[in-house]
């Protein structure tokens, strides 16, 4: 289960390259942190693939919860 609402980078040019190409949907991924920090955070997945840091933190509280 997702922690927040899926978004994505509207800002390429100011991104680092591990955080554009992917969305997001953990408050404690790092590359989505640096997203909404620097306002280019646009609801939805955008076409992109899910975040591999986000993946390995929805596994993880997955895995707590059970």
């Amino acid at each position: 289960m997702a922690d927040v609402d899926p978004f994505h980078s509207s800002g390429r040019a100011h991104l680092d390259k591990r955080a554009h190409g992917h969305y997001h949907v953990e408050s404690k991924c790092q590359f989505g942190q640096r997203v909404k920090l620097r306002g280019y955070d646009t609801p939805g997945t955008g076409g992109y693939r899910l975040c591999k840091r986000c993946s390995a933190l929805m596994a993880k509280r997955e895995a707590k919860s059970s």
